[in-house]
């Protein structure tokens, strides 16, 4: 999924692009995790902002502080 994104980003050459995750465990934080230290010509891909988690439990947040 992240070279479908770094392929629409390159293509279209977009400055925005949000995306959402749901779930907030082991897997979904990872993903998050990974999209904030993707680059693109040393530019960062995603921002944090630009990241929606969603989680029904609170406590899974506390890692994304």
């Amino acid at each position: 999924m992240l070279r479908a994104a770094l392929a629409v980003r390159a293509y279209f050459n977009w400055t925005i692009m949000k995306i959402a995750i749901i779930g907030a465990g082991e897997m979904g934080g990872a993903f998050a995790a990974g999209l904030l230290k993707s680059t693109l010509d040393k530019d960062p891909l995603f921002k944090p902002e630009d990241i929606t988690v969603s989680n029904p439990h609170e406590e899974k947040f506390l890692r994304f502080q």
